[in-house]
C-alpha cells in the first residue's frame, strides 16, 4: 500500500501532481487532509481515493470527466473508515507536549526579525527568574543578544554630555509573528499533533518500543544537542527538542525517521 503522495505520483502525471501540491500549499491545506495522508501510511485504498477525489473537486472542478483516479475494488462510499485521529494515546501525547511547552522559549524557533520586543522581555524574565536549566538559559540569553544586535546593530553605546546612554537607532523593525511554522512550511502545532498520532501507533505495535522512546531516538539520530536520554519520558527537554527539530529542520525528516525506528 502506498502513501497518498506516492499514489498521486502513480496516478497523475508529474505536472498534475505538482499543481495539486502547489495549490494545497497555497491554500494552507497541507496540514489538514494532505498532511494526514502523508503522515499515515499505509492508508487503505478507500481513504486514498476519497481524499484524492476531494482534491480533484477542489482544484480541478472542470477536469473530473477524465479523472485518472481509480475507484478501489468493491468500493462502498457508505462504508466507514477507522480514523486514528483523536485516539486516546494521541490526545495523551498532545496534552504532554502542551503541558511541557514553555512559550518563552519560542524565541529560539524564530528569526530575530519575527520576534517582538514583548517576547524578548518575557524570555529575559523567564531566563532570569523561572528557568532552572543552565544550558537553556545560555541559549535564551544568546538569542536575546542576537536580537539586540540584529535590531539595533553592534556599534558601541553612546552617551550624552550628562553621561546618559543615548538610545541606539533601530536598524530594522521587528514584527512579532505568533504562528510558528516548520522549516518545510507546515503549521508547527499541527505537526506536533501528527507526531502524537504516530507515537500512539508505535505504542500499539507489537514491539517493546514506546512512542516517546522512539521519538527520542529519532531526535538523537537527527542531531539533538544535547542528546536526549531515551527514557520514554515526555518532559520539557524532549518537548523543546521536538519543537526545535520541527522549526530548524522540518516535519518530514522527523516523521520519516520516526517511521523507521
Amino acid at each position: 500500500m502506498s502513501t497518498f503522495k506516492e499514489f498521486l505520483k502513480q496516478k497523475f502525471n508529474e505536472t498534475r501532481f505538482g499543481i495539486l501540491l502547489k495549490k494545497s500549499l497555497e491554500q494552507n491545506t497541507i496540514d489538514t487532509e494532505w498532511g494526514d495522508t502523508i503522515v499515515y501510511d499505509p492508508l487503505n485504498e478507500k481513504r486514498v481515493y476519497e481524499i484524492g477525489k476531494k482534491y480533484e473537486e477542489k482544484f480541478f472542478p472542470n477536469g473530473l470527466k477524465n479523472s485518472p483516479l481509480e475507484k478501489p475494488v468493491d468500493y462502498d462510499p457508505d462504508q466507514s473508515i477507522p480514523d486514528k485521529r483523536g485516539s486516546s494515546g494521541a490526545k495523551k501525547y498532545a496534552a504532554l507536549f502542551a503541558k511541557h511547552h514553555k512559550p518563552e522559549t519560542d524565541i529560539l524557533l524564530k528569526p530575530a526579525a519575527n520576534i517582538g520586543a514583548a517576547e524578548i522581555e518575557k524570555a529575559r524574565r523567564f531566563s532570569m527568574f523561572e528557568n532552572n536549566n543552565p544550558q537553556l538559559g545560555k541559549e535564551i540569553d544568546a538569542k536575546i543578544e542576537d536580537w539586540y544586535n540584529t535590531i539595533y546593530g553592534t556599534a558601541p553605546l553612546r552617551r550624552d554630555g550628562t553621561g546618559r546612554q543615548i538610545e541606539p537607532a533601530i536598524k530594522i523593525r521587528s514584527q512579532s509573528n505568533g504562528k510558528l511554522s516548520t522549516k518545510d512550511g507546515l503549521d508547527l502545532e499541527q505537526s506536533l499533533w501528527k507526531l502524537a498520532e504516530r507515537m500512539s501507533e508505535i505504542d500499539n505495535d507489537d514491539t517493546s518500543e514506546t512512542g516517546v522512546a522512539a521519538l527520542q531516538k529519532s531526535l538523537n539520530n537527527l542531531g539533538a544537542k544535547p542528546p536526549l536520554k531515551t527514557d520514554g519520558q515526555l518532559g520539557p527537554k524532549t518537548t523543546l527538542q521536538t519543537r526545535r527539530q520541527l522549526a530548524d529542520n522540518g516535519y518530514l525528516p522527523l516523521m520519516d525517521t520516526l517511521k523507521r525506528i
